[in-house]
């Protein structure tokens, strides 16, 4: 006879007693099976099942958290509550254990899914190989529960970025290569997502700017300072020139290291524009002004006296 040991993530690293079901014919295993536990240490309730039916409605309404499975039941087999299992909890792992068990047997069981398996014989080695499961599938969970939340917070990110209509926002990494581009820098710049991503940030700068080496400066002072801002002319896909704020900011990990930046691009066009107009204005007032200043008192005299 051979059992199967299918493990849950939900109570997995809590203080909860671990949840098992035995699928076993036979009573007597099922108690070797809960003594050599408990001689492990391990706390945990457990409940017993003989047939198909009552494996499936275990699984489907009171899922545990370790399941043994005896291989060689009369109208059912381990390989087949292996499959169930994995169809109804894919990501849970489990052990096989068998009174004996063939090389080639051993090999389908872990290719089919099984996490390990220990002969029954040697059920000294359950204990071990169970807490070694419990790890590992906790040490998972967390992997994936960090992941879902990494996946949560991006598409948090992604959206916030996408909202935004004022200003260009995107990420270069440590070199100054664009890793995003939102749909206002497309906007703004012309450059679809697939165009800019992977390229270095000083593609926008005008030839003259990248041949005096501005974007490299731009980074150079984001390093030191962990912050630059400037407003410079930067051009579009299609060859027009626009005037730009441009904000860098260094980001860093927990030891300091560099790794990346983020740039936020406002066009200021309209701005320069009016500042260039009331600078206009403003001369032209000067220049008036000093002209009125310049005529002489005999030119005015000259006009008679006041009346």
């Amino acid at each position: 006879m051979g059992y199967y040991l299918f493990l849950t993530l939900d109570s997995i690293g809590m203080n909860n007693a671990v949840r098992i079901l035995i699928l076993e014919d036979d009573a007597r295993d099922a108690v070797l099976i809960k003594d050599e536990l408990q001689r492990s240490g391990l706390e945990f309730r457990s409940k017993r099942v003989e047939t198909r039916n009552d494996f499936i409605s275990s699984l489907e309404h009171d899922c545990p958290d370790l399941i043994l499975s005896d291989h060689g039941l009369p109208a059912f087999d381990g390989f087949s509550a292996l499959h169930l299992a994995k169809q109804k909890a894919p990501d849970v792992p489990f052990i096989f254990v068998t009174g004996s068990l063939g090389e080639e047997t051993a090999v389908k069981a872990l290719k089919t899914g099984a996490t390990d398996y220990v002969l029954k014989h040697k059920l000294v080695d359950l204990g071990p190989s169970v807490h070694r499961a419990l790890r590992e599938a906790a040490e998972r969970a967390r992997r994936k529960q960090a992941e879902e939340a990494l996946r949560e917070s991006e598409e948090r990110f992604r959206l916030l970025l996408e909202g935004v209509k004022d200003y260009a926002i995107c990420m270069l990494d440590p070199q100054g290569r664009v890793l995003t581009w939102n749909t206002t820098a497309q906007a703004i710049e012309g450059y679809g997502a697939d165009q800019i991503i992977g390229r270095h940030f000083s593609y926008i700068f005008s030839a003259a700017d990248r041949k005096a080496g501005v974007p490299k400066k731009c980074l150079t002072v984001a390093e030191k300072s962990g912050r630059f801002e400037t407003e410079v002319l930067l051009v579009r896909k299609d060859g027009s020139k626009y005037w730009a704020n441009v904000v860098l900011t260094t980001l860093r990990d927990g030891n300091g290291q560099i790794t990346g930046f983020s740039k936020v691009i406002r066009d200021i066009t309209e701005r320069k524009h009016a500042e260039e107009e009331i600078r206009t204005l403003y001369r032209m007032i000067c220049a008036h002004h000093c002209a009125i200043s310049m005529v002489s008192p005999k030119c005015l005299a000259d006009r008679g006296p006041r009346i």
